[in-house]
């Protein structure tokens, strides 16, 4: 035999056949590596959707919760002129239903002692971990209460001999 021959025999006798494994790996090589990047690009794409919607909804709330301390000021302004006189007052605050992508819910919880009225405002997303809060003064007191968040009425009333703010659903009226 001579040394060409012999050459050719040690690479499995066809140098044909050799190109096609190699074209064959290179593609399933290829498919592996892009699908491995593709993966890994759609995973962290939805991890960051997530915290922007996050983000979004905390926004969000932040408005909500403004817009709702604001009307609390109002109606105290308003509890304060009466000076405890009967009758009754209200003001409606025309709150979304819905935050981006989720409803939320509205607590009011006494931080105060009766000289010094705080109450705390919390506007909380019912799915997730999305939360605001919002410190009020009042110079009547408020009940404490927790309704769905929307159009929420809050009411100036006389119970049991005594001024207070109620926080309910416009869907009551």
């Amino acid at each position: 035999m001579s040394d060409s021959q012999l050459r050719r025999d040690e690479g499995n006798g066809n140098p044909s056949m050799d190109r096609g494994l190699s074209t064959t790996v290179n593609y399933v090589l290829a498919l592996a590596i892009t699908s491995i990047l593709i993966s890994g690009l759609l995973i962290a794409g939805s991890g960051y959707m997530e915290s922007q919607r996050t983000i979004a909804v905390g926004n969000a709330l932040d408005v909500q919760n403004e817009q709702l301390a604001d009307s609390i000021g109002e109606i105290d302004r308003l509890a304060a002129a009466m000076d405890g006189s009967e009758g009754d007052a209200a003001i409606r605050v025309n709150l979304l239903d819905r935050v981006i992508d989720r409803s939320y819910d509205i607590a009011v919880t006494n931080e105060s002692d009766p000289d010094d009225r705080r109450y705390t405002y919390r506007l909380e997303a019912t799915s997730g971990d999305v939360e605001r809060d919002t410190l009020v003064k009042t110079s009547t007191p408020i009940q404490e209460t927790s309704v769905r968040g929307g159009s929420t009425v809050i009411r100036y009333e006389i119970e049991n001999g005594d001024p207070v703010l109620v926080l309910e659903t416009a869907d009551r009226l």
